[in-house]
């Protein structure tokens, strides 16, 4: 037994390196990205080729296209045939990219749209959960878009989900992000101004109880009441309509949280006494609101 040799400390001995490995191994999980492998390259191996680290691409869009800007598109039956397949993608690179030729065709095309209508409202449903900021911006322009276009009033009215969609989308018009609250406010703005006898698709919100969403809501039905109530080129505002929005707007007016909420349910039944006398509308809320509203 050589003497020179050094013992080892006995903790030691039965440890066991771990294996190296392989070249092959190695190359074959490079290229599958660093993110998908449990092997760590040397600084060396990376700086000389011999490892691709790959980098997982998030998806960026520097700024929101108007419609007003908005190009055709060069082939509308592969962009519908696309559209059509590829509504729900989890490549979230490629949804932004269906979510933009969707806005081109609502804008340019809609009858080739409006088999998808539905369709089309469950991806924005779940687009306005997606933490991805690019892809919450165009589904606010998209569903802009889509609530304000005319050819497609009828289906859309029929087909989407508003009591999901238009609450998602006053959740998006508080966001602390600026270009996506004022994205979310422009549709909800358009929406109010192209249909506003739709204004009870927001009547459930203007109580909610996220006073910042009470206060969105609120205000769009009083943008929805001055056009029913001042432009005689829309629908009339039906009695029975008006007694409800009085008792609910009495109720906003009364119990708002905000100063804006109070104030939209102030307009609301201000424009409603110019329409239907104030007469008409104390007895409107006295037979549905409680004594003490009544009476405040």
């Amino acid at each position: 037994m050589d003497s020179s040799a050094p013992e080892q400390p006995e903790q030691n001995q039965h440890q066991e390196p771990p294996p190296a490995p392989s070249p092959a191994g190695a190359a074959a999980e490079a290229q599958s990205g660093l993110k998908y492998s449990s092997y760590v390259p040397t600084r060396r191996e990376i700086e000389s080729g011999e490892y691709v680290v790959q980098e997982v691409v998030a998806v960026v869009r520097a700024e929101g296209v108007e419609t007003s800007q908005l190009e055709p598109l060069e082939d509308w039956e592969a962009a519908v045939q696309d559209v059509s397949q590829n509504l729900f993608t989890r490549d979230w690179s490629s949804r932004f990219d269906i979510l933009h030729s969707t806005r081109k065709l609502v804008k340019f095309d809609p009858s080739r749209v409006a088999v998808l209508v539905a369709d089309i409202g469950k991806c924005l449903q779940e687009c306005l959960k997606n933490p991805r900021s690019s892809i919450l911006r165009e589904a606010c322009m998209l569903s802009g878009d889509l609530l304000t276009c005319t050819e497609l009033t009828a289906v859309v009215t029929k087909d989407v989900a508003f009591d999901k969609l238009i609450p998602a989308l006053l959740l998006k018009s508080i966001s602390d992000k600026k270009f996506i609250r004022d994205q979310a406010v422009a549709a909800l703005h358009s929406h109010a101004r192209a249909v506003p006898h739709l204004y009870q698709v927001y009547h459930g919100s203007c109580e909610h109880k996220n006073s910042k969403i009470a206060a969105s809501a609120s205000h769009i039905v009083s943008i929805c009441l001055e056009l029913l109530c001042e432009d005689n080129s829309h629908q009339e505002l039906l009695p029975d309509d008006a007694a409800e929005m009085a008792c609910r707007m009495a109720r906003v007016y009364l119990h708002g949280k905000l100063a804006d909420t109070r104030k939209s349910g102030k307009r609301c039944l201000e424009l409603l006494g110019a329409k239907l006398s104030p007469e008409v509308v104390h007895q409107q809320i006295a037979a549905g609101c409680t004594v003490s509203d009544t009476e405040a």
